[in-house]
């Protein structure tokens, strides 16, 4: 049962003791689908509402050229940031699941999942406020810094991995996310309106 209590808790403790947090919610590791119940979906959804009110207070320049189809392109907007979210973490713990196996870690489905829905909670917080002026970007930068930063201390304790091979695998997964990042954007185009 979702534990709104719970998921704030986890989130502010995603932004100021991430080690703790993470340490809290691996031992013993939930299966990934307790995981997507309790965090991963809810986060989705939330931040993909915020990112929609926003961008609708805040319009991008495609939208506002495209006035008369506005809500349509909101309501596309936020169905496609919820899709494309869970399946990227889905696919970012496939990824980090698989090298954590190749450099000696516990290579768990599971395992990796919980420690990309925690890791992602910066990222996906920060995304919300990209279409402020000025400061949106900044904010977003700083997100998704301090998740490659929770990503890359947090494969040690939630994967088991041995600490001197976490940059090996830190930088063995950002290249093969970035590599299917590319491919995907070459197969599908772009994916927001």
């Amino acid at each position: 049962m979702f534990d709104p209590s719970a998921f704030v808790a986890r989130c502010r403790g995603m932004i100021a003791a991430p080690d703790a947090t993470i340490r809290d919610h691996v031992r013993p590791v939930p299966p990934w689908g307790v995981a997507a119940r309790e965090h991963a979906v809810p986060l989705i959804v939330l931040t993909a509402a915020m990112s929609t009110v926003m961008i609708w207070l805040f319009p991008p320049q495609l939208l506002a050229a495209h006035a008369e189809a506005g809500l349509e392109l909101l309501l596309l907007q936020f169905v496609m940031e919820i899709v494309v979210n869970f399946v990227g973490v889905a696919v970012i713990s496939g990824v980090v699941m698989f090298f954590a196996g190749v450099f000696g870690g516990q290579a768990t489905f599971n395992a990796a999942f919980v420690m990309v829905a925690l890791a992602s909670t910066p990222y996906l917080l920060a995304k919300t406020v990209v279409t402020l002026p000025i400061i949106g970007a900044f904010v977003f930068l700083a997100g998704l810094i301090y998740t490659l930063v929770l990503l890359y201390k947090a494969a040690p304790i939630a994967l088991q991995l041995p600490w001197q091979n976490r940059g090996k695998h830190f930088a063995m997964s950002l290249l093969s996310l970035l590599m299917i990042a590319m491919l995907a954007r070459t197969a599908f185009g772009p994916a927001h309106p």
